[in-house]
């Protein structure tokens, strides 16, 4: 059997955050400021996704870095308070640098009208995310079923340096053995602050660094999150599956059934 690679070996992995606020909604930093923390700490990409608006930031992509247009769309239960209510935190990434604005949707706490939500953004030109189930309060029942999505925010960094629920391993686990469609992993700081940030990231495996080559990755899921180890090389040959990592203590590969493995340092 001939080697297969999960990642193009001739391509190259850049580091991004694709949970992010700044001062253009409840974020302490400029758009400016977050760009010049994350590129001193090795990030390519940042995903502008600030509450309720979409403003694109193209002023500062060059050579070294892509700023994505996005924008993090949320609502809660009609049922329940805070703390306990149910919510949905919903990322949008436009295909177009340019993009301003999203489009009106209705504000229903329910997986149909999610769905609904997310077909209507796809036709508008726009990749959809659900973010931190668990943090959101996201029963199974609140996400298993929602159709039309392209991204899982598997990892939230802020969010598990505040309330210890943003690896969301378990959440994501449920949808894809249950769920409508294999979708894209993601991971983001989800950052409002200074003490949050870094926590959490995706690898984009990038024949360029360009914004159309990103929202490609992401569509396609040639990436992967992590708050630890970086994947080095992965492929299949001769039915085993190799994986290359930097120092980890385990590797675990989890498959639809009970048929998994687990290889420890």
């Amino acid at each position: 059997m001939a080697r297969k690679y999960l990642f193009n070996k001739d391509y190259k992995f850049y580091k991004g955050n694709f949970h992010c606020h700044s001062t253009c909604s409840d974020g302490v930093a400029t758009p400016e400021q977050i760009k010049e923390a994350y590129m001193q700490k090795g990030y390519s990409v940042v995903a502008y996704s600030d509450h309720n608006v979409m403003i694109p930031h193209a002023d500062l992509i060059d050579e070294n870095f892509v700023a994505i247009t996005a924008g993090e769309y949320n609502f809660s239960d009609q049922y329940s308070r805070w703390p306990n209510d149910g919510q949905y935190h919903l990322n949008f990434f436009a295909k177009n640098k340019d993009q301003e604005g999203f489009i009106p949707f209705e504000m229903e706490y329910s997986t149909k009208n999610v769905s609904k939500i997310f077909d209507d953004a796809h036709k508008a030109g726009f990749l959809c995310e659900l973010c931190h189930p668990r943090w959101s309060y996201n029963a199974p029942r609140d996400f298993v079923d929602i159709e039309n999505m392209d991204a899982f925010e598997i990892m939230n960094g802020g969010s598990e340096r505040a309330t210890c629920d943003g690896e969301c391993e378990y959440e994501y686990d449920l949808f894809m053995r249950y769920g409508n469609k294999p979708v894209t992993v993601l991971g983001g700081d989800d950052n409002h602050g200074y003490d949050d940030r870094f926590w959490g990231w995706t690898w984009l495996s990038l024949p360029e660094l360009t914004y159309d080559s990103v929202i490609n990755a992401v569509e396609k899921g040639e990436c992967y999150a992590s708050w630890g180890p970086e994947i080095k090389e992965a492929y299949v040959e001769d039915n085993k599956l190799y994986i290359k990592t930097s120092p980890c203590k385990k590797i675990g590969v989890f498959t639809n059934t009970r048929a998994c493995a687990t290889a420890y340092a």
